[in-house]
């Protein structure tokens, strides 16, 4: 932070009496105005009408984790939204493992993950039919995810229809675009 910067926290900080710099990206705040709350709506009817994959893109500190963030609170009682970061280095785990965790699925380490993803789909499918709430399965930082598990997700829940109870949101970079696009023209 240059001294111009510096100095107008400081000088707020002690007008407003704040005890932390009302400009850290550590606050996590999400300011609502109309194209926020057009983009948080539009993504609500795409999650729960939509029959494709939805791609939320932009380039880093844009705000796309903090808006699938307000997303989830605000929409929770009409959607289940099962977030997680696709994860990097040498502590990653295959990310369909970390949803099946994340869902209360208990797998088999033997068990191929093609069949992981397609028990999830069924279970989602399942507490769909019984609630009504679709399942928004995000992904964050999706240009992480190795190739073999990105084409998985596209076939599987990609390629639902608008009455199954999932549908997937792939949110990164601006290059994870370019990534999907390459699987949508294969046969």
């Amino acid at each position: 932070m240059g001294p111009k910067e510096s100095s107008l926290s400081e000088e707020l900080k002690q007008k407003l009496a704040l005890s932390v710099d009302p400009f850290s990206y550590s606050l996590n705040v999400f300011y609502e105005g109309a194209q926020r709350k057009h983009n948080l709506e539009t993504l609500r009817h795409l999650s729960i009408f939509g029959d494709m994959v939805l791609l939320l893109t932009g380039e880093e500190g844009a705000g796309k984790t903090t808006l699938i963030q307000r997303f989830a609170k605000v929409f929770s009682p009409e959607i289940t939204v099962m977030s997680f970061s696709a994860g990097s280095g040498s502590d990653r785990i295959n990310s369909i493992l970390r949803l099946a965790s994340l869902s209360g699925i208990e797998v088999d380490a033997q068990e191929p993950v093609a069949d992981v993803l397609d028990k999830l789909v069924g279970k989602y499918h399942s507490d769909y039919e019984k609630t009504g709430k679709r399942v928004l399965v995000v992904i964050d930082d999706a240009e992480g995810l190795p190739e073999d598990e990105l084409e998985l997700y596209l076939a599987s829940i990609g390629s639902l229809d608008a009455g199954s109870g999932s549908v997937l949101l792939l949110s990164g970079v601006p290059s994870l675009i370019h990534r999907v696009a390459q699987f949508s023209g294969r046969d």
